[in-house]
Parts: C-alpha cells; sequence; structure tokens
C-alpha cells in the first residue's frame, strides 16, 4: 500500500479571469513536473503528477499558477490530525487553502503523497506524487437535489 503524506489544497471561485469564464487547464498547473493522468467525472476531476518538489516550491508554483487574489490559509494541527482518521492515512502532515471571495463555484485542492513505495513513472522515481482536486460546486448541488 502507498504510504501518502498529503497536503490539501482547496481554493473556490465561479470564475478565474474577468475575460474568461473557464477554468484553466490543470494539467498545466505544474509544468515542470511529469503530468500522469485526469481522471474523474462531471463533478470532480483530478490531475496525477509525479514530482521531486518541496513542499514550499509546490506551494509558490500552484500561487503563480493561480495569479492574484488567493490568499494562503493553513489548516490547524486538529483539522490535519482528522483527515488522516477520515482517510485512513497516518501519513498526511499538512492542509492548506486558498480561497478568491469573488469566485465560489468551483473548489481547488491538493493532495501531495510521498512516494514510500517509490512508484515509477516514465524511468524516474520522484519524491511526491501530486493530485490536484476541482470540484464543480453547482453540479455537486445539483446532484445532492436530485437524490
Amino acid at each position: 500500500m502507498l504510504k501518502k503524506t498529503t497536503l490539501l489544497l482547496w481554493a473556490s471561485y465561479s470564475f478565474l479571469f474577468a475575460n474568461d469564464k473557464s477554468l484553466p487547464d490543470f494539467s498545466k498547473a505544474l509544468p515542470n513536473d511529469t503530468f500522469e493522468a485526469k481522471s474523474g467525472g462531471k463533478i470532480v476531476t483530478n490531475y496525477h503528477y509525479h514530482t521531486n518538489k518541496t513542499l514550499d516550491k509546490l506551494i509558490t508554483d500552484l500561487t503563480k499558477f493561480l495569479g492574484d487574489g488567493w490568499p494562503l490559509e493553513n489548516a490547524a494541527i486538529e483539522q490535519v490530525e482528522q483527515q488522516k482518521i477520515i482517510n485512513n492515512n497516518p501519513d498526511i502532515n499538512h492542509i492548506i487553502a486558498f480561497s478568491h471571495p469573488d469566485l465560489p463555484d468551483f473548489t481547488i485542492g491538493a493532495t501531495i503523497f510521498t512516494n514510500s513505495d517509490k512508484v515509477e513513472l516514465h524511468g524516474s522515481v520522484h519524491e511526491s506524487l501530486v493530485t490536484i482536486v476541482v470540484v464543480d460546486m453547482k453540479a455537486h448541488e445539483k446532484s445532492m437535489r436530485t437524490e
């Protein structure tokens, strides 16, 4: 089983730029890292990467990708411990959040897993596995009303 060290990064928005109401291409969020795959459906989409970056460098790169107006918030230790229990994963070590007050329709998260099992991709073993998660909150709310 892959041991995981996890960082959750959340951000909310209804559109990313004033003239562009579409989401950015998250397969290009970490251009200097190895993009593995995109998965998911109408409500949740995941973008999987392999990287050797430190937590600080990943935060810097994601902040740069998202652009101005996204303040960073750190989760309390209690929230991190709760996520360890919910995910049955003792290796979660940090949770951060990015939010944008003018952009409430999507939630963006990033989870960083330590590659302790040395999973290989394209002939390389990276220190971390990263999943960026995009949640369409309107689609989620709609699905909850129809159930």
